[in-house]
């Protein structure tokens, strides 16, 4: 397991420390979706924070965890919250999220068993229809 504290708005850090992840794993194919994932989880806590990432059977897991109870809060059905675009694509681009009963962390779990062309499409879709929704309401 790899750790990394993140101070609030230490965005390169972040990014260096992903990019280190990648190259270390080869996760070429599947950084997009992550990055996307965990810059909306760091953008949602805007504060100090603790991410970490390990290996697990089919993939690799992160988990964000911040000292409060902030992730107990989280709707992600809610649409007229103000956060709802940031969680649709916390919601939608991992395989599989998991919050802690205290509320202190959240684990986002991506399969990286040599990503399937189902799962491809299905990323490529979320993210269509997440851009779509953001253009019809800007209009």
């Amino acid at each position: 397991m790899e750790k990394i504290y993140i101070a609030k708005g230490q965005y390169a850090k972040f990014e260096t420390f992903m990019e280190q992840i990648c190259e270390k794993n080869r996760l070429y194919n599947y950084i997009g979706a992550m990055n996307m994932a965990l810059e909306n989880v760091i953008k949602f806590a805007n504060q100090d924070l603790i991410l970490s990432v390990s290996h697990y059977k089919d993939g690799i897991h992160f988990s964000v965890q911040v000292d409060n109870d902030l992730f107990s809060s989280i709707s992600f059905s809610d649409t007229t919250n103000a956060d709802f675009e940031t969680l649709f694509l916390i919601k939608s681009l991992p395989d599989d999220i998991n919050i802690s009963a205290d509320g202190k962390s959240i684990d986002l779990f991506f399969a990286i068993d040599g990503i399937e062309e189902e799962l491809a499409m299905s990323r490529r879709e979320k993210i269509k229809a997440y851009s779509f929704r953001k253009v019809t309401v800007t209009r």
